[in-house]
Order: structure tokens, then C-alpha cells, then sequence
């Protein structure tokens, strides 16, 4: 390695002796308002990637904040109201029964802490008209799960339950209902109310890898639950009426809709 310097051109480094081992002015000098300029610039380019960034994957970063950090410090909602006794209320087809009680509601209601759910066939009063139900449950939940698949599509009482949590929705200016859409939904297909919502709110696909993540963080914070004891024995009586209630509501249901059809099924 040789020094470019003027009183050492082209001698070997390592040869130089201690009193010109020193490196000389080459005569170019870079001001100090150039070097601010350049570190300014770079620092300005860097925040705007980032935030481009950000904007672009702004979900991906809450939900891993949540996920990881238990940190949700976007767009939590207040769900205070002590009227609201369910932290959401499930809708769905009767075809998607076994996902989303074997699936769906097997995971929220054993998650830590467990979320309780209005579970129409579980939870609904024997004897009230089922409109009746809907709209109370509505009412009474903070969240409404709506499982969208091609049957829930074609379901006169499936759309009733979202219309009237759209319409809660355009009322409160809240994020109240969370929709997770089966892959068999063919989105061009959909009525217009639908089709409008899904185009302007976020909705959670089953076959996104971070499914489970995104929607715990769309949930609200899970409501306080009974003692373990009465958590057991309120366990055991809902498993005796979810039996009765779901034979019975689903004749009442049948009943309904042939007299709101005119008598035609």
C-alpha cells in the first residue's frame, strides 16, 4: 500500500518513518453545509420510506404490536356500555354449523381469557319471535362475527342479521361488525349492501396464515367471566338447553319464514 500524499508520493506506507507518516491536503475539501445537506436528505428519504412502510402494511404492524407487545393503541374501541353483555355475536349459515362450532367458537370460548359469545341456537330465548332475538342480540353484543360463506349469501335470514348490524354500524360510526370470508364466496355475486361494505371496511379471510391474530385484535377486551365454579355449572346448563333450544329454534325458525314468505318454503 503505497501514500498519495505530495511529501510521500508512491513510498510504502510501512516504510515512512513517524515524522512523515502524515497525510497531506489532496486540496479538496467538502464544506460542512454539503455534509448537512446529504445527512439531511438521507434522514428525509429514510422517514419517507418508513412511512410508506407503514401506511402500506399498517394492519400487519398493529396486529403485531398486539400479538406480541399486547399493545393496541389504534382504534380501540369503547366498549364500556354495561348493557353490552356478549362480546360478539355469532352469524352464520346453518351449512357452516360444524366450522363454527368446532373451529370459531371452540377457539374464542377456550381462548385466555375466554370471550363470551351469543350463540343463537345456545343463547336465544325459547318462545320470542326470532326477529326479536336478532335485534336484541345485536343490541346487546359488542361485536357481530358475520362467518360470510356462498350459503350465508343466499340466506333471507342471514342478511336480515347484517343488515341490521350495517345499519348499527352507519349509526355508531364504529367498528362493530368483523366479517370472515369462507374462499367459496364469489364477491361479484354478492348483493349491493354487501358489496359496498366489503369495499370500503377490512375483512378477514380464513385462509390468511394470521387469521387467528387479525381477529383477536379486531375483538374487544374479553368480558369479565363468572368463578370458576359458576363458570362450570353455567357450562353444564347451557350444554342441557343448547341441545332443547337448537331442535326448538330451528322449528321456530322454519315457522317464521314460511309465514313471512306467504307459505312458500
Amino acid at each position: 500500500m503505497f501514500c498519495n500524499s505530495e511529501h510521500a508520493l508512491f513510498k510504502a506506507i510501512y516504510s515512512l518513518p513517524d515524522d512523515e507518516f502524515i497525510c497531506g491536503s489532496t486540496g479538496k475539501t467538502v464544506s460542512v453545509e454539503t455534509i448537512a445537506s446529504c445527512t439531511l436528505g438521507g434522514l428525509l428519504a429514510l422517514v419517507l420510506f418508513v412511512g410508506i412502510l407503514l401506511y402500506k402494511y399498517h394492519t400487519e404492524v398493529k396486529v403485531f404490536m398486539y400479538t406480541h407487545f399486547n399493545w393496541h393503541p389504534y382504534d380501540r374501541i369503547d366498549d364500556s356500555d354495561p348493557n353490552k353483555i356478549y362480546d360478539a355475536f355469532l352469524s352464520f349459515s346453518g351449512d357452516d354449523f360444524d366450522w363454527v362450532v368446532n373451529t370459531l367458537q371452540e377457539r374464542l370460548e377456550n381462548h385466555d381469557p375466554p370471550y363470551k359469545l351469543c350463540f343463537h341456537h345456545r343463547d336465544f330465548p325459547i318462545g320470542e319471535p326470532i326477529v326479536e332475538n336478532i335485534f336484541k342480540s345485536v343490541d346487546q353484543s359488542k361485536r357481530m362475527l358475520v362467518v360470510l360463506s356462498s350459503s350465508y349469501a343466499k340466506s333471507d335470514w342471514c342478511l336480515m342479521e347484517f343488515r341490521e348490524a350495517h345499519r348499527k354500524v352507519l349509526e355508531d360510526r364504529m367498528k362493530y361488525l368483523i366479517v370472515i370470508l369462507f374462499d367459496d364466496v364469489d364477491t361479484t355475486e354478492l348483493d349491493e349492501e354487501f358489496k359496498l361494505y366489503l369495499r370500503t371496511n377490512t375483512y378477514l379471510s380464513v385462509s390468511d396464515k394470521r387469521f387467528w391474530q387479525k381477529l383477536f385484535y379486531a375483538m374487544p377486551l374479553p368480558s369479565a367471566r363468572e368463578s370458576v365454579d359458576d363458570g362450570s355449572l353455567e357450562s353444564v346448563a347451557a350444554s342441557i338447553n343448547y341441545i332443547y333450544n337448537s331442535a326448538e329454534l330451528l322449528q321456530q325458525e322454519e315457522i317464521e319464514m314460511t309465514q313471512n314468505t306467504g307459505g312458500t318454503a
